[in-house]
């Protein structure tokens, strides 16, 4: 086998790996997003609400740490508002990172799609 059958042969391999890569990390990344609800994705953050519940307080007894009397109304208000906000982040960021999974992996694909369109027709004339 000559270097330049092998190299053909090499490249064409690695291209056709990585092009199932990543249309596998595609097709992940889109099924996430259709089967895994806002709601359902949201359950797995609730982490982030019961910073809520502090920050709303801090803010609402920021200068007194001990024996602060709150306003139930407006403590819970400000946790609402709070969680109704971090709901629209995490939301936000879901969609981000699935916007840069998509743009990572079709990137990728498109490339390796276009080296394996231009060695695998040489490693065919080759044999």
């Amino acid at each position: 086998m000559n270097i330049k059958k092998l190299y053909f042969w090499l490249v064409s391999l690695i291209s056709i790996i990585a092009i199932a890569v990543s249309l596998g990390i595609m097709l992940s990344s889109l099924w996430k997003v259709f089967f895994i609800s806002n709601e359902e994705y949201l359950v797995t953050h609730d982490y982030e609400f019961k910073n809520c519940e502090y920050a709303a307080k801090s803010q609402l007894c920021w200068w007194k740490t001990i024996n602060c009397n709150l306003d139930q109304e407006k403590y819970e208000t400000a946790v609402k508002k709070c969680k109704d906000n971090k709901k629209k982040d995490i939301i936000l960021r879901r969609f981000y990172n699935l916007k840069i999974t998509l743009i990572g992996s079709v990137s990728t694909f498109i490339v390796f799609l276009i080296i394996f369109l231009f060695h695998y027709p040489k490693f065919k004339k080759e044999n």
